[in-house]
């Protein structure tokens, strides 16, 4: 399950989230859009407090959401 699924489907603030797995609220957003990745660490704490809900597989496929200009 998506990060930003289960925080939205168990209304838990994003800020709330971050500060129960010790990172910034930025990076959780930065995961959420595929503009980062979660380290090794990070992906264990989310692992467990989603309740094994959000895994690493979960952020493979989030694309990152950026303008890409098609060069012709």
């Amino acid at each position: 399950m998506r990060l930003d699924w289960y925080l939205e489907k168990n209304a838990i603030p994003v800020e709330k989230f971050a500060d129960k797995i010790g990172v910034h609220r930025t990076s959780i957003y930065r995961f959420m859009k595929g503009l980062a990745f979660p380290r090794p660490a990070t992906l264990r704490r989310i692992k467990e407090a989603t309740n094994g809900k959000v895994t690493s597989e979960d952020f493979v496929d989030v694309a990152p959401k950026r303008n890409i200009a098609a060069v012709g």
